[in-house]
C-alpha cells in the first residue's frame, strides 16, 4: 500500500523498563505524544539517560476510571499480607458485583523482604495493567518501612493510611526521620483543616526568605467570605534563626503583636529548616511562649546504642552491648536499615527472646558500603570466586546492576581522589572534611591498594558498561557479571 502510494513510512524504536523502572499509562501516553511532535530512532523512556540525551518527556497522565478505589499494601515477606490481599480481591469478585484487579510485587528475598499489593476494585470493568502510583487506601504493616520507602507520599489526597505499630504517640514520633516527619505534619495540616471544617483552598502559604511576615499576619487577620477559619502556613523562616540568607527586613514588631494577640479564627504555623532556634531573639522568646513548638531530632550517633537496646527492649527482647555495637559495625550508622535489620533478627528468633552473636553473625547483612568496598579488595586482589560471592550477596540484598555499577565506579573515584591527596601531601584527617566523606570511608579508601593506573582502567570500563546498558547493547546482569569476571 506504501509502495503504491511512494510513501515512506518512518519506523522507530525505543526502550522502556530500564532501570528497573515500572511502565505507567503517562510513558506509555508521552511516547505517543513524542510520536506526534518529531519522533527520532533509539529514545529512551521512564530515565534521564544523560548519555545519549535521548530521554523523552514524561507528560503526567493518568486513566480516569470513575467509581474505581485503589490500595496499595506494604507487608513483611512472609507475614501472609499478600494471602490476604489474594482473599480480599477473591472475596469481592466472587460474592459481590464489584471488579477486582491485583499486581503483586516483591523484593528478591521474598521471605524477610518486602511485599507489595496492588490492589482495585471497580463498578466497572478495570482496564489497568500497571502498578498503582497513588493510593485511596495504604497499608503499611512494618513502621521501620516508613524509614526506608516513600510510602507516605503515595497517598491520595483524602486518602486514607493505616499504619501497624507497636509504638505510640512521642514514641512513634520520636522513631520517624524528618522526611516522614514533614509529610506527617502535612497530614496533620489536613487534619486541623478537618477540625475546624475549613476547606483547601483556604490555606494559604508563605516564603518568608522573599515575603515581609506581615503578608502573612494579614492574611491571618482577614475573614474569607465563605470559610471563617484559615490556615495560614509560613515556610523558611530563617529569620529565627542565625541564618542570613536571602535576608527579608520583616516587619518582627507587627509580628510579636500578633502572637501576644492572635486572631481566634485562624491557625499560623512557622516552619523552621534550621536544627536550631536563636534563643537571643525576642520573637523567638514570644513564640515559644505562646505555642505549641515541634521539634524533629535525629538520633545522634553516641545515641544510637541506647536507641537499639531500647528498641529490643520495647519488644521484649534481650540483647548485649557489645552485640548492640556488633549490629552498628555491620550496617553502619543508617538507621533504616539498623531497624530493618532489628525486625528481621527478631522475626528469626521468634520465641526465643534473647539476641546473640551467632544470630547476628548469620542474619545481619553488612553495610552495602563495607561489601562495596570488599568488592573492589576482590577486584583487585583478582580472587575471582570472592568477587561473585560478594556480588552474588548484593543482589540477595536488592541491589539493582546498575546502582551497583554507579556505586563501584564511585568507590574507585574516591580511592583515586584519596590517592591524590596522598600524593599531595594531605593527612587522613584533613582529606575527609576536603572531599566530604565520612573518615570511616576515608580510612578504608587510603588503605586501598590499587595504582593510579588501575584504577583509572577500571572506571573507563565502567563508564563504557553503563553506557552500552543504557544504550541497550548489553543486558544490565550480564553486563556486570562480564565485568567481575574478566578483571
Amino acid at each position: 500500500m506504501y509502495q503504491e502510494k511512494n510513501i515512506k513510512p518512518l519506523i522507530v524504536g525505543g526502550r522502556y523498563g530500564l532501570s528497573g523502572k515500572d511502565t505507567d499509562c503517562s510513558m506509555i501516553k508521552s511516547v505517543f505524544d513524542f510520536l506526534d511532535d518529531k519522533p527520532f530512532n533509539g529514545f529512551t523512556v521512564g530515565i534521564t539517560d544523560d548519555l545519549t540525551n535521548k530521554s523523552i518527556k514524561i507528560n503526567p497522565y493518568n486513566i480516569k476510571h470513575k467509581g474505581t478505589r485503589e490500595i496499595l499494601v506494604y507487608g513483611y515477606g512472609s507475614d501472609g499480607m499478600v494471602t490476604a490481599s489474594k482473599d480480599i480481591i477473591t472475596i469481592l469478585g466472587n460474592y459481590t458485583n464489584a471488579y477486582v484487579q491485583g499486581y503483586f510485587k516483591y523484593d528478591s528475598k521474598k521471605s524477610g523482604g518486602v511485599t507489595i499489593s496492588n490492589l482495585r476494585v471497580s463498578k466497572e470493568d478495570i482496564k489497568r495493567p500497571y502498578y498503582i502510583k497513588k493510593a485511596n487506601l495504604l497499608v503499611c504493616t512494618k513502621d521501620s518501612y516508613l524509614l526506608k520507602y516513600d510510602i507516605v507520599d503515595k497517598i491520595k489526597k483524602g486518602g486514607t493510611f493505616i499504619l501497624v505499630s507497636s509504638k505510640k504517640g512521642d514514641e512513634l514520633i520520636k522513631f520517624l526521620p524528618n522526611k516522614v516527619k514533614k509529610t506527617i505534619i502535612d497530614k496533620e495540616i489536613k487534619n486541623i483543616i478537618n477540625k475546624f471544617n475549613s476547606s483547601i483552598e483556604n490555606v494559604a502559604r508563605y516564603n518568608l526568605d522573599e515575603s515581609d511576615v506581615r503578608e502573612a499576619i494579614e492574611d491571618a487577620c482577614t475573614i474569607s467570605m465563605f470559610e471563617t477559619n484559615k490556615i495560614v502556613i509560613c515556610e523558611k523562616c530563617n529569620f529565627l534563626t542565625g541564618e542570613n540568607k536571602k535576608e527579608v527586613n520583616h516587619d518582627i514588631d507587627s509580628l510579636i503583636k500578633y502572637i501576644n494577640n492572635p486572631f481566634s479564627d485562624s491557625v499560623l504555623i512557622f516552619v523552621v529548616r534550621n536544627p536550631k532556634l536563636d534563643e537571643r531573639k525576642k520573637v523567638v522568646k514570644e513564640l515559644k511562649k505562646c505555642s505549641k513548638v515541634i521539634e524533629c531530632k535525629t538520633i545522634e550517633n553516641y545515641n544510637l546504642n541506647n536507641y537499639i537496646s531500647n528498641y529490643f527492649k520495647a519488644n521484649n527482647y534481650e540483647i548485649s552491648q557489645s552485640d548492640v555495637k556488633l549490629i552498628i559495625d555491620k550496617v553502619k550508622y543508617d538507621l533504616a536499615n539498623i531497624i530493618s535489620e532489628c525486625d528481621k533478627l527478631m522475626m528469626y528468633k521468634d520465641e526465643n527472646k534473647k539476641i546473640t552473636t551467632k544470630d547476628i553473625e548469620d542474619v545481619v547483612i553488612d553495610n552495602i558500603e563495607d561489601n562495596i568496598f570488599s568488592l573492589t579488595n576482590a577486584i583487585m586482589d583478582k580472587d575471582i570466586k570472592r568477587v561473585i560471592n560478594i556480588y552474588n550477596d548484593l543482589l540477595l540484598m536488592g541491589e539493582e546492576p546498575i546502582k551497583l555499577i554507579v556505586m563501584i565506579a564511585n568507590q574507585f573515584r574516591l580511592i583515586l581522589q584519596v590517592k591524590l591527596m596522598v600524593k599531595n601531601g594531605y593527612k587522613e584527617r584533613d582529606m575527609a572534611s576536603e572531599i566530604g566523606e565520612h573518615p570511616y570511608r576515608v580510612k578504608l579508601a587510603s588503605n586501598a591498594r590499587f595504582t593510579i593506573k588501575e584504577l583509572i582502567t577500571y572506571m573507563k570500563k565502567l563508564q563504557k558498561l553503563d553506557y552500552d546498558i543504557k544504550s541497550g547493547n548489553i543486558d544490565k546482569n550480564f553486563g556486570l557479571e562480564f565485568f567481575l569476571l574478566n578483571i
